[in-house]
């Protein structure tokens, strides 16, 4: 659960890695957030070119569902017990 924010998590991923950040998977803590918060978050994990995003817990499942959407065919559903192959 990223409680200090999925966004500013990222950044300082990406600075210390500099390069694209492949894949992004658990608990972005948006369940309270509304569809236009999310979709910044959406937009800002566009730009900072995330491949596959993989939201879960406590994402809620409306922010969920705008991710599914948003990257369409680079969203993976997990949840307990998934295995993702990379």
């Amino acid at each position: 659960c990223v409680h200090p924010g999925i966004v500013e998590i990222l950044e300082i991923a990406q600075k210390r890695v500099q390069e694209p950040l492949y894949l992004v998977l658990g608990g972005f803590h948006l369940f309270r957030k509304n569809k236009r918060y999310v979709q910044k978050v959406i937009d800002k994990l566009k730009d900072l070119q995330v491949q596959i995003v993989a939201p879960c817990h406590c994402s809620g499942e409306a922010a969920i569902e705008q991710f599914n959407q948003a990257f369409a065919g680079q969203f993976c559903k997990v949840g307990t017990g998934s295995i993702l192959y990379i």
